[in-house]
């Protein structure tokens, strides 16, 4: 176990004992269905699909944000690369094909984090959050209806997740989980 520094507030400093992540194991809803998510898990609507987050890292350790104006809102925010993994297909393969696809970047070098049930009333099943580091432009990217990636340094990002400009709680999620475990 290691003990970090989450946040300070004036003289005030919060700490937190975190334990590092399992190896990615290739999670589905069975390994995820732990006993205590059998029983939610098993009252899935048909409908419902996984989903994958990933914060992206380049090699100079800028991170990928994909600014979008929310409709309900019309406030910008940021968000990471994210969607829906397809029938069959597993997380790591589903983020894998995401992130080339809305921004033409590839790596090799993916940590997984952690994967959650997500509320049942959104109809959505298992979120899988992990981060992607010494990414690289391979081409440009093959998806065009999706926002413009921009390139930010990890200091911003982390005071972005602080005044809201990370406004999905999963994205913060994955945020938060990486800034634990990987990016001290």
């Amino acid at each position: 176990m290691t003990e970090v520094v989450v946040a300070q507030a004036d003289s005030e400093i919060f700490a937190a004992t975190i334990k590092s992540p399992q190896p990615f194991v290739n999670p589905t809803r069975d390994v995820v269905s732990l006993s205590s998510f059998k029983d939610m898990l098993d009252r899935l609507p048909p409908c419902a699909g996984d989903y994958v987050n990933a914060l992206v890292l380049n090699e100079s350790g800028e991170v990928l944000i994909l600014p979008a104006v929310n409709p309900h809102s019309e406030r910008m925010e940021w968000q990471l690369v994210s969607g829906g993994v397809e029938s069959g297909e597993d997380p790591l393969t589903a983020v894998q094909r995401i992130l080339y696809t809305h921004t033409g970047c590839e790596t090799s070098d993916w940590t997984y984090l952690s994967s959650y049930l997500t509320d049942l009333g959104c109809q959505v099943g298992v979120g899988h959050f992990f981060c992607a580091q010494k990414v690289k432009q391979s081409t440009l990217p093959v998806q065009t209806t999706a926002p413009k990636p921009h390139w930010i340094p990890l200091k911003e990002l982390r005071y972005a997740l602080l005044d809201g400009r990370v406004a999905s709680i999963s994205h913060a999620a994955n945020i938060s989980l990486a800034l634990l475990t990987i990016l001290k």
